[in-house]
């Protein structure tokens, strides 16, 4: 609870600034000396030596996307029938009770996006 209503006043503060920079100056003058001096340093900026912002292309600016589904699949540590299966899939039925391929505890696999399933029956944890 604390940390959503320190999220929310972050938000708050960010969106006050943001307002605050894109609003005229309050005497209706030029922009100030030192904003003006920010702009043009910024557009001399090179990232790299002989490298400038306009020969950049987007996979050197941006990571490499990963794909949504990948946050959603069992990785190959899960175990049977769960490995590379969707989570929440229905994995077997036993007791009265459905199967869903899920990790209980939360875990993921080494990679680090999979998660590590098991058939889960029952309530989680």
């Amino acid at each position: 609870m604390k940390i959503r209503f320190a999220l929310l006043m972050v938000a708050a503060l960010l969106s006050v600034a943001s307002a605050a920079a894109t609003a005229p100056p309050a005497g209706g003058g030029a922009a100030p000396a030192a904003v003006a001096t920010a702009t043009s340093a910024t557009s001399s900026f090179s990232p790299a030596c002989g490298t400038s912002l306009a020969s950049l292309g987007a996979a050197d600016i941006s990571p490499a996307a990963v794909s949504l589904s990948a946050y959603n699949t069992c990785g190959s540590c899960s175990r049977n029938p769960c490995q590379g299966a969707t989570y929440g899939t229905l994995c077997g039925f036993s007791g009265g009770q459905y199967g869903y391929c899920l990790s209980p505890l939360g875990d993921n696999c080494s990679d680090g996006i999979t998660w590590k399933c098991q058939c889960w029956y029952g309530p989680l944890p």
